[in-house]
């Protein structure tokens, strides 16, 4: 018995030793499964029990109202059973060597006899103690563990199907049934029934990414990475990493979670090799995979060799697309004029090239980028898991560098800006307005002061309402106007740009900003940056993914340097882009979101 496990759980491991040892894995495809293709039949064979059951025998009363008042729930399994059981991942399941398997899946058999050993009555603790004691000495795949629900789904299905069938001998079965499901029942026929239509209802409410968490051997043993960052990560980057080693595994002899341990080993011994190279994305999704590939004998297939190559001369290949794309839709108009014999014809083709360039490179340029985005799929950038917040290592300022025009202006200013902390309350961030006065012919102008200190009182209501501190998380720099000689005029020092150089210079802790005392405390020990224009709004959770992204250590070794960094956030409404700007102004676009 596991240490620590409470009595009632020795049935549930007794089963599950029972049946590992009776499974011994074949490297074959599954046979087709009758239940699975004939799925769709138990539309009609629902209108057939509605019918059957409209009077039905006294021994069946119960089992017919369990039916007929939640046929709904059968519906939806069916629709389900067919979405997340497509043949390409039904043909990645492993099939037991015993010949009483008939060649079906082995995580069928496992569904059937965990509702068995529960006497149908499934739950997360007993899915989970179940799985993990079958894999004391052998492993399920990943492909398993996520098949587990639909294979629940199904199990109850047949199940449902073969006890109405033994109480009311006249509703012919939708599918033959497999053999786990005709095992004499450990409930009677009628409980059966009740039972296993109420599975179907809890499998939807079931939490199967923590299941998947807590009972994956890949994810216990990629969670033991040198750098300690795989276990922080947030659920889809974890996923990309694990389809990785999914992909290895096929085209390798290496199981799983040996392709697991070799990665974390690798980790191991480059821990030192640079700021990325004691994680496993390092090896899986980074610059290492390559390298990780040829250790271990992996030959990309056809269709992934294509892809890389594609990413290899991305830059020529998409010139020399443009240029083909623009030439043919030039093409056209020019054919066209030789056909109609305009007079005189160097003279008309020459001004009617001319006149078509404009929109043919528009055209040459959608097409181009159309047939990338059928050919390439976006790469999205791995994330940290901050679903509680950012962290106070990782703290954030929002700002928002903006002009002080008028009252009613200010007041829009401080109104968006409680606006984006209540889209982003959590975790460690801040809040900070970024003001100049507008352009004018002198220093100072009447009604300055009346305009800043709208904004000091502003921010002051605000941190009354929202802070705890008093530091916060509402600021306001605000920065005089310079004579500048080459305009002609008093404005703010380089303007949007100025102020971004200047805040970065202050959070590095300059002391010779123009920034102005406004009886504001400046944000302290500030990580990462986004700015926004005035007029963006920030989306929920939005600030919280981009710095979950830009703490990932294979972000952070691109756009991390020893003079800070600065999130540009001014395209944060444009889906899938965003700009990471470093301190001396560089910078690069990744698809984010």
């Amino acid at each position: 018995m596991t240490p620590g496990l409470e009595p009632r759980h020795r049935p549930l491991e007794m089963a599950a030793r029972a049946l590992r040892e009776h499974h011994e894995v074949l490297d074959e495809r599954p046979r087709a499964l009758p239940s699975l293709e004939q799925i769709r039949g138990m539309r009609e064979w629902l209108d057939r029990a509605r019918q059957a059951l409209a009077e039905p025998d006294p021994t069946a009363t119960k089992a017919a109202e369990w039916l007929l008042d939640n046929d709904h729930l059968v519906q939806r399994a069916v629709v389900q059973i067919a979405q997340d059981l497509p043949p390409g991942f039904y043909a990645r399941l492993p099939v037991p060597a015993n010949p009483e398997a008939e060649g079906l899946p082995r995580i069928l058999f496992i569904s059937h006899s965990l509702l068995q050993a529960t006497r149908l009555q499934l739950s997360l603790s007993s899915a989970i103690e179940y799985v993990n004691a079958y894999q004391e000495d052998a492993y399920l795949t990943i492909a398993e563990l996520w098949a587990l629900p639909t294979m629940l789904r199904l199990a109850c299905l047949e199940l449902l199907v073969v006890a109405l069938g033994r109480l009311v001998p006249r509703l012919a079965p939708p599918f033959e049934a497999t053999p786990p499901a005709m095992e004499p029942p450990s409930v009677e026929d009628t409980e059966c029934v009740a039972r296993a239509i109420a599975n179907l209802g809890l499998i939807d409410s079931i939490q199967w990414k923590d299941f998947f968490d807590r009972t994956s051997q890949v994810e216990a043993i990629l969670g033991r990475d040198a750098a300690g960052v795989y276990a922080h990560m947030d659920f889809e980057t974890r996923d990309r990493y694990r389809k990785t080693v999914e992909e290895l595994a096929r085209h390798t002899t290496y199981a799983e979670h040996r392709i697991a341990e070799r990665v974390v080993e690798q980790t191991r011994r480059n821990a030192g090799g640079g700021k990325s190279h004691g994680h496993v994305g390092y090896w899986l999704v980074g610059g290492g995979l390559e390298a990780f590939e040829r250790s271990i004998g992996y030959l990309p297939p056809l269709q992934a060799s294509w892809g890389r190559w594609l990413r290899r001369h991305v830059a020529p290949l998409y010139a020399a697309a443009l240029f083909a794309a623009t030439a043919v839709a030039v093409a056209l108009p020019a054919l066209y004029l030789a056909a109609t014999e305009a007079h005189p014809l160097p003279l008309a083709l020459i001004i009617g090239t001319t006149i078509a360039l404009l929109p043919a490179s528009v055209v040459g340029l959608t097409l181009v980028h159309w047939l990338a985005t059928m050919i390439l799929q976006p790469r999205l950038l791995p994330k940290l898991d901050f679903e509680k917040g950012i962290p106070p290592e990782y703290k954030t300022a929002v700002v928002v560098p903006t002009l002080l025009g008028s009252q009613e202006e200010a007041h829009e200013l401080l109104e968006k800006l409680e606006g984006h902390y209540l889209a982003n309350p959590k975790g460690a961030v801040q809040f900070a307005l970024l003001s100049d006065y507008t352009d004018a012919p002198s220093e100072r102008m009447p009604g300055d002061e009346g305009l800043v200190q709208i904004l000091v009182d502003g921010i002051g209501r605000l941190n009354t309402r929202y802070g705890e501190t008093g530091k916060g998380p509402f600021h306001l720099l605000h920065r005089p106007r310079l004579f500048n000689a080459s305009e002609g005029c008093w404005m703010g020092w380089e303007r949007k740009r100025g102020k971004l150089h200047e805040l970065n210079l202050l959070l590095r802790g300059a002391a010779d900003t123009s920034f102005i005392q406004t009886g504001q405390v400046p944000p302290e020990r500030v990580r990462y940056v986004i700015a926004l224009d005035a007029d963006s709004r920030l989306p929920p959770g939005a600030a919280t993914r981009l710095v979950a992204t830009m703490a990932h250590p294979l972000n952070r070794a691109r756009v991390d340097g020893p003079l800070g960094r600065v999130v540009e956030g001014y395209g944060i409404l444009q889906p899938r882009v965003t700009a990471f700007l470093k301190a001396g102004g560089m910078s690069f676009f990744q698809r984010v979101f």
